[in-house]
This record gives C-alpha cells, structure tokens and sequence, in this order.
C-alpha cells in the first residue's frame, strides 16, 4: 500500500486500528518500505517528519497511525538558557539531533558523544524512552484532530 501524506492526528476512532512502528532516525525517511504491526506492507513517500499518532492511512473501517518506538535517550539537564545553547551548539556540530523538554536536552544515546560532552563539563542520565516527538509539537501550527 502507497501513502504519501499525514492525513491528521489519532485522537479516538471505533475504526480497527493498524500501527507503523517507526525508530526515531526512520520519522524523516523520503522513501521507506516497512511493514505494519497487523502485518501489512506500506510504502511510505513524505516529505514530513513523522510524530507520534500521525495518521497516514484511512479508509471507512480502519485506520493506519504512526508509533514511534522507543530507544535509549540520554537527558542532560540545564541549568539556564546559555548551557542550554552551549550544549545544542556542542551537539548540532557533531550532527546529532536534539529534543528539547523542560530543563533537559535530550539526544539519542552514543558512547562517544556522552564522552565528548563530559570532556565539556555536561553530564547525562540514559533511560529507555521515545526520542524526537516533543519539540517537533511544540513547533506545529496546527494539528488536524478526528
């Protein structure tokens, strides 16, 4: 099955659900083949980044949402706005992506990345957790709900 574009967001639907369980590098894939959890295959070609319960497949019985699984995130939290800069400067040079929640930068785990950030003076926590939806929905406009 093609899909091409996010449709809206799963809020509630009587309609069978099917779900795309995605890892957080595989959310801006231009082009991927992969398979549901009910077992079906979907060739996805969008130019979004995918979010949690991004819905990209709807029909009148069931509808296809997006699940992003977890993975190890390491958190460092901050204590003011300029190590807040100074990490995200520090992590954007070494090409790493970057979530932003509260007073903690989070980032997908990497040994020689936490390495080069305690050789800076920042400390982190790693813990099992879904990586990448928090600062893409603080940055949407606007949200289709069903």
């Amino acid at each position: 099955m093609h899909c091409g574009k996010v449709l809206g967001k799963l809020v509630y639907s009587a309609k069978e659900l099917d779900f795309l369980e995605l890892e957080w590098h595989e959310r801006k894939a231009d082009h991927l083949l992969k398979k549901t959890v009910g077992g079906e295959e979907i060739e996805l070609c969008t130019d979004s980044v995918l979010c949690e319960r991004d819905i990209i497949y709807e029909d009148a019985d069931r509808i296809i949402a997006v699940r992003l699984l977890p993975c190890e995130v390491t958190s460092v939290k901050v204590g003011n706005a300029e190590e807040a800069g100074r990490l995200c400067y520090l992590l954007g040079c070494l090409g790493v992506p970057v979530q932003l929640d509260g007073q903690w930068v989070k980032f997908p785990h990497c040994e020689k990345t936490e390495e080069l950030l305690k050789a800076e003076g920042f400390y982190g926590m790693t813990a099992e957790e879904v990586f990448g939806d928090k600062l893409l929905s603080v940055l949407k406009i606007s949200e289709k709900t069903l």
